[in-house]
């Protein structure tokens, strides 16, 4: 009993403002770390918010170079001109030799590896094209 009555007499007034400023200072480090953390939050969606409104600013002009390239008639002829060898070659092989084989005896030779992998190639652009798209952004959006 002594003993407290000597530490809350003496020993208090001299080890009490040395704790009073570590606790302090303990707090204030608390206070500005929490405030960094809130700053960059409000940083990250800043960020964000102006990526979104570029993105979207981004898919217009792409929208408008399309029209304006489909709008002149050299550049509109050239996926066409690409994809009429596939769609021959399909109707022939789906309809005269497949379909019509037993009335027109339809047989086509064997094709090579190059002229199958261009028909892929070209069907898979046409009607893949934009799904890929898609995925892509959002796969790269993953990474961001």
């Amino acid at each position: 009993m002594f003993a407290g009555i000597i530490a809350k007499f003496v020993a208090w007034p001299i080890i009490g403002p040395f704790l009073k400023l570590i606790a302090d200072g303990v707090l204030t480090w608390q206070k500005q770390k929490l405030d960094a953390q809130g700053a960059h939050e409000i940083q990250v969606a800043t960020v964000a918010a102006k990526s979104f409104e570029l993105d979207q600013r981004e898919a217009e002009l792409n929208s408008q170079l399309l029209i304006v390239e489909q709008g002149n008639w050299f550049t509109r002829w050239v996926r066409p001109m690409m994809a009429l060898p596939v769609v021959v070659l399909m109707c022939k092989l789906l309809i005269y030799d497949k379909a019509l084989g037993q009335w027109t005896n339809g047989t086509t030779d064997q094709l090579s590896d190059q002229i199958w992998w261009y028909c892929t190639t070209v069907t898979i652009a046409y009607f893949g094209g934009r799904t890929i798209e898609k995925v892509a952004d959002k796969i790269s959006g993953i990474w961001k």
